[in-house]
């Protein structure tokens, strides 16, 4: 992994490397993703932030919001939280984890899942922070995934905060990776 480094741009970090058969496919070949979407809470904004998290200094109600992120957990057709360019026809995912949390000026949510849908984390988080806002109620995530109606969900947020944070195979055991936390 350390000589690759030089190659790669510097927001690429490989953790480990390790030789796979032939007929391994980095996307096909994942049991599950692990995506972060990150938010700058401070007053004003960190411009050291400012390209890798939403500035989002606004109060929260954070009992609306986890009583939310408890309703999303589940094997279930997420085209409410899908955006308009997902051409799948099966939009049946397993979200495993739906979590937030927040330390100093910084929060996070994390989503693991067996796979995501386009748009699907991005969705999700400007849904949640539209309840977390007071705007919606908690109870609209079920409405909106029993619908599959994308209209009756939240703005999309905007890409900057969101990032793959892991992805697992198979034949890879989680402790065996650095942690990256």
């Amino acid at each position: 992994a350390h000589a690759l480094r030089h190659m790669l741009p510097p927001a690429i970090r490989p953790l480990a490397v390790r030789g796979v058969s032939g007929e391994f496919n980095a996307r096909k070949s994942a049991r599950g993703k692990h995506y972060r979407y990150r938010l700058d809470r401070s007053r004003y904004g960190s411009p050291v932030h400012a390209r890798y998290a939403l500035h989002q200094p606004h109060a929260m109600d954070l009992d609306a919001l986890h009583d939310a992120l408890g309703r999303l957990p589940g094997r279930r057709d997420w085209s409410g939280f899908t955006g308009s360019a997902c051409d799948v026809d099966d939009r049946v995912r397993n979200l495993t984890v739906a979590a937030y949390s927040a330390r100093g000026g910084n929060a996070r949510f994390d989503f693991e899942g067996d796979g995501f849908l386009t748009h699907m984390v991005r969705n999700l988080v400007g849904t949640l922070l539209q309840i977390a806002a007071g705007k919606r109620e908690a109870a609209e995530i079920d409405e909106i995934l029993a619908s599959g109606d994308r209209r009756l969900a939240g703005p999309t947020a905007p890409p900057h905060g969101l990032h793959l944070w892991c992805v697992h195979y198979d034949d890879v055991e989680p402790g065996r990776m650095p942690d990256r936390s």
